[in-house]
């Protein structure tokens, strides 16, 4: 049984060509993208009903196998030009090719270990605060706090030793150190797929081509 699309729109080169198409990572915005909210129309079809091949829909141009595989290439190609008659690295020619998102991903990857730094610190605060007995702010005496600081000069240490504050500033970094991981690992994880398929389709061509070459050399003889 068919199903009908749910709804979203696509852009309009991949409207004229496809529409059915999933997978909207690449045309979405900056906040669907970090926190998936593209993906939640195939979780949703998938609540309702179990997925079957065709609710996957078509993959993007730039997602193909053949799209990937011409990225490598014309790295391998260069490479190949470069270093005439003489051996160069494989590894090289895939770093040269996903280097971007390597980069962006490593980025990703810090930040989120640098937001999980936040949470334990912001405890510390949390459980100094709640030792201490204060209600909202710590108790004045003649218009001032225990620190000697007038309460209408409130710095930015008096204000993160707040419980409250401290602990909104803990859900805030959990959320992204979550955030970031999850685009870190989409990252790399998807540019590796890329590669791996680029690789053996590469290597099965070059295989059929020599095949052929020799099946083409025994009949001539």
């Amino acid at each position: 049984m068919k199903r009908k699309h749910d709804g979203k729109q696509l852009p309009p080169k991949q409207r004229a060509t496809s529409k059915n198409i999933r997978y909207l990572h690449n045309y979405s915005t900056l906040p669907s993208r970090i926190t998936f909210y593209w993906f939640t129309g195939l979780l949703r079809l998938g609540y309702w009903h179990p997925l079957e091949e065709e609710d996957l829909g078509e993959l993007p141009e730039e997602e193909k196998t053949s799209t990937q595989l011409k990225r490598f290439q014309a790295v391998y190609e260069i490479e190949r030009d470069t270093n005439p008659g003489s051996t160069f690295s494989l590894w090289r020619c895939l770093f040269k090719t996903i280097w971007q998102s390597l980069l962006v991903g490593g980025l990703f990857r810090l930040l989120a270990d640098f937001s999980g730094f936040i949470a334990p610190l912001g405890i510390k605060a949390i459980v100094e605060y709640t030792e201490q007995n204060y209600t909202l702010f710590p108790p004045s005496t003649n218009g001032t706090d225990l620190t000697g600081g007038s309460l209408e000069n409130l710095t930015i240490s008096q204000l993160i030793s707040n419980g409250y504050v401290m602990a909104l500033i803990v859900l805030v970094a959990s959320f992204l150190q979550s955030t970031f991981s999850q685009c870190s690992t989409f990252l790399v994880n998807s540019e590796g797929i890329h590669m791996k398929l680029a690789l053996q389709v590469s290597a099965t061509a070059k295989h059929v081509f020599n095949l052929h070459f020799l099946t083409f050399t025994l009949q001539a003889c």
